[in-house]
């Protein structure tokens, strides 16, 4: 919270002292838990679409899943027990509250959870939701994936390695754990602009597919049959916008609604971190 307002501005009426200012913020995270908690034990906040499909991913092929946040411990453990179950709580673990001794932007917390786990953070994917925590993320030397919330959705992701929605569920899923993998073998880098080609009802993406530079572009699409030059998009009867946000060297591409990759890597002991 002390990030958000020292970016945004301070409440008219908060505090101009440091010490006082540490209070008021340990009053609001004090009263955010208290919320929380009533919330979850009413069963009235429910999981984003596809958080439990992709833990359950990580955990079938042993990948280590850890939650790292900057909110009360309690609540953290609690948010994971009631809306994950035990059994997949018992799996993961938690780094949250006073764990560091600062919180994101620093990437403190998330050099700790790869530290404890023995795992190399160029080795990890996190996925986060605002622009606070993709920059703590970068620090630590990780992948990010950024799912937008209806908080966060007009903050700048441009360093993300992906954006998304939501991770989604089937019939719409985002992404999934062999993406992640890709994200791990893949380096990309930002080269010349893909040009869109429209022509009746086929499109065509031509030009180097080495980019991250997030592209607006709408065109009519299903999955797209892939060289190393160009990515030809079949016809489907509706138009939708997609966010390009990063495609391999070796052809590759995803957006919003998905990926579209044709992915055979695996992800051997990278640490999956959710937020």
């Amino acid at each position: 919270m002390t990030a958000y307002f020292n970016q945004t501005g301070w409440p008219a009426k908060a505090p101009k002292t440091d010490d006082k200012r540490k209070e008021f913020i340990a009053s609001l995270h004090k009263r955010k838990t208290e919320l929380f908690m009533a919330l979850i034990e009413k069963k009235l906040l429910p999981l984003r679409p596809g958080v439990q499909r992709l833990i359950d991913e990580a955990l079938g092929k042993a990948v280590k899943v850890a939650v790292c946040s900057t909110s009360n411990e309690k609540a953290v453990s609690a948010i994971v027990s009631y809306l994950l179950g035990p059994d997949r709580a018992d799996k993961i673990t938690i780094f949250a509250g006073d764990v560091v001794p600062h919180k994101k932007p620093d990437p403190a917390i998330y050099i700790l959870a790869a530290t404890t786990l023995g795992v190399d953070p160029q080795s990890c994917v996190v996925i986060e939701d605002s622009t606070i925590g993709l920059a703590a993320a970068k620090a630590a030397g990780m992948k990010c994936i950024v799912t937008k919330s209806g908080y966060t959705a007009e903050e700048d992701f441009e360093t993300a390695d992906a954006v998304f929605d939501c991770i989604g569920d089937p019939p719409e899923v985002r992404f999934d754990l062999d993406f992640c993998a890709k994200l791990l073998k893949k380096q990309y880098r930002n080269q010349r602009r893909l040009h869109m080609y429209k022509h009746n009802n086929i499109g065509t993406l031509a030009g180097d597919m080495s980019w991250t530079r997030r592209d607006e572009a709408k065109c009519h699409v299903a999955k797209p049959s892939l060289t190393s030059s160009e990515a030809t998009f079949a016809a489907k009867p509706h138009k939708e916008t997609y966010s390009f946000v990063s495609a391999p060297e070796k052809g590759g591409l995803h957006g919003t609604n998905g990926p579209y990759a044709d992915i055979a890597s695996q992800c051997g002991d990278a640490l999956l971190v959710l937020l």
